[in-house]
């Protein structure tokens, strides 16, 4: 994660925290909780991009995966289809 990014969501923890006035101790608990678990997240989407990119770097396994979304998505399309409103 980039370090701006980090400062960015940290200041604006702060801020956030310091406008709502009550229970500021609370709010900047949670906007640095909020941040941290950003953090972790963001972190493990992109170590399974990373993973996955060096999987799926062959043409025969990049059709496969296509033809699996590809089948995924019409079936959702066939179930809004169907679907009374």
């Amino acid at each position: 994660m980039d370090m701006h990014v980090w400062l960015a969501y940290v200041v604006t923890a702060i801020v956030f925290s310091l406008v709502s006035g009550s229970g500021m101790v609370n709010s900047i608990i949670d906007g640095l909780t909020t941040v941290t678990i950003d953090a972790i997240v963001m972190l493990g989407y992109t170590s399974l991009a990373a993973l996955m990119g060096r999987c799926i770097c062959s043409e025969r396994i990049m059709s496969k995966i296509n033809k699996v979304f590809y089948s995924m998505f019409m079936g959702c399309g066939a179930l809004f289809a169907a679907a009374k409103a």
